[in-house]
């Protein structure tokens, strides 16, 4: 002490305290120091008279409060729709796993069907406002859940957490319609060239570079083009296909088979009331065709497509070993990888002989969230992961398609060693986003347009028959109402 001796205040004070902390201590609480104020009256001595005078004192007591557990709180169940096999059942489910660890308060229940089944169901559940809290989404269902109002928006959410849409491939410009954030960016396709690399070491041809053109491609078919009968030999296979056929070709060129308000260096950026209609006579697409078809018809360099219409296909062909190239996506090199006796790889989508520019179509898939779900903000949470580092990165493990995600892209490998350095470059700076092209009765149109030409591929009639009447069945089709 201090030498003033112990005051009966500071005994009372102290025994006070003693007095709660054994308490306290019984009971198994923790006692809480609290600072409290108390007004004292005391004594001013050295005056002829006594004065009064009251002062603020501040104590330190001990408060005793009774503590109670939280109950642990419940995760909120929110359900996926997707459609697939069990193959990719199996690597949902690891995904689920994933989230499960980083966001214990969301618990994901995946409800998968097969392609056709789930639309028909989708659209089922959306009528009667029973859809899932999450989707699997393709771009032209997108719009067509969209036009409906069944949609949650994120543009807000992303500007609420600063999302920067440039982190992923084309700005996240699959999941954006008329400038509004509607989906998440998640799963990634883009179109590649597939060579047999023993084909060409036989016969003498150098393997595709970035620098080749359409004209190069034919040049290598015409020397690995030989053979007949079980013998044959083709030098590459190009299917009718604005996808994953003639339509890098028509893109290099600057054309493209629909145009419409507006059209962008970065992919074809649709606008629904600006209208849209078929452009098969342009110069650039007919261009591309004409080069594609005669080919077929002319140099006999690739099959007729008839002979591959029906299983197993064009990937058979190649991986059999009787197709030096073929154009396919990057989707398609797990079966290439485990079907294939030879040595392959992949190359650069060749460029216009024209513009000497390169382009690469591609078709991603994100992920929404309905309207209908009763935890939006956990959805927006689910949304925000499946798009995030985590998970990309264990699409590229998975082998999954591609990430959309960059940083993820930078590890992409694959089943050759060119595989991921040509991906990735592809996706970088030569990709032409279909995801994009969304407008109204967009898939009536483009079978319009395929049923069309089909019988100029398979020879049967004069391209100019076959764009003529791929113009008209498109209009038709585009103003059904």
């Amino acid at each position: 002490m201090d030498g003033r001796g112990i005051t009966r205040r500071w005994l009372l004070k102290t025994t006070a305290v003693s007095v709660a902390g054994a308490a306290l201590a019984a009971c198994g609480a923790t006692p809480t120091p609290q600072v409290v104020e108390k007004v004292v009256t005391q004594v001013v001595a050295g005056t002829p008279e006594v004065v009064k005078e009251t002062v603020v004192v501040k104590e330190t007591v001990v408060v005793e409060k009774e503590v109670t557990a939280a109950a642990p709180t419940e995760p909120v169940k929110l359900t996926y729709g997707y459609w697939g096999d069990e193959l990719r059942e199996g690597k949902f489910t690891k995904l689920v796993e994933a989230i499960t660890q980083e966001l214990p308060n969301i618990q994901i229940e995946l409800q998968r069907k097969p392609w056709g089944q789930y639309w028909e169901s989708l659209e089922v559940q959306v009528a009667g406002g029973i859809s899932p809290d999450l989707s699997f989404m393709t771009p032209v269902y997108l719009y067509h859940f969209w036009k409906a109002g069944a949609i949650l928006d994120l543009t807000d959410l992303v500007q609420r957490d600063q999302l920067n849409m440039s982190d992923w491939v084309g700005d996240a410009g699959e999941g954006r319609i008329q400038g509004r954030q509607l989906a998440m960016p998640y799963t990634n396709g883009i179109e590649i060239l597939y060579y047999n690399a023993d084909l060409f070491d036989k016969d003498g041809v150098g393997y595709p570079s970035k620098e080749w053109t359409w004209d190069d491609v034919r040049t290598a078919a015409q020397t690995l083009t030989k053979g007949e009968g079980d013998a044959q030999q083709w030098g590459l296979w190009i299917g009718n296909s604005a996808e994953q056929g003639w339509g890098p070709l028509a893109l290099g060129n600057r054309g493209w088979q629909f145009t419409g308000a507006r059209y962008t260096d970065q992919g074809g950026d649709f606008d629904p009331s600006g209208g849209v209609k078929a452009a098969l006579d342009s110069p650039e697409v007919v261009e591309a065709l004409t080069w594609w078809i005669a080919n077929i018809c002319e140099l006999k360099l690739q099959p007729n497509a008839a002979e591959y219409a029906a299983p197993p296909g064009i990937d058979y062909a190649f991986s059999s070993g009787q197709i030096g190239m073929f154009i396919a996506g990057t989707f398609e090199s797990p079966s290439i990888a485990a079907q294939s006796q030879f040595n392959w790889s992949v190359g650069y989508i060749p460029r216009s002989p024209t513009t000497k520019e390169l382009r690469s179509p591609s078709l991603a898939i994100p992920n929404i969230a309905f309207k209908t779900s009763k935890h939006p903000e956990e959805s927006w949470q689910a949304l925000k992961w499946y798009s995030g580092e985590t998970a990309q990165n264990l699409l590229v493990e998975l082998n999954m398609k591609e990430p959309t995600l960059k940083s993820a892209l930078t590890r992409l490998t694959g089943p050759v060693s060119a595989f991921g350095n040509v991906v990735l470059d592809h996706y970088l700076n030569f990709n032409w986003n279909m995801s994009t092209e969304v407008f109204d009765n967009v898939n009536e149109a483009t079978d319009a347009v395929q049923s069309a030409l089909d019988r100029a591929f398979l020879c049967e009639v004069s391209l100019d028959q076959a764009i003529a009447e791929g113009n008209a069945a498109a209009a038709a089709a585009l103003s059904q109402a």
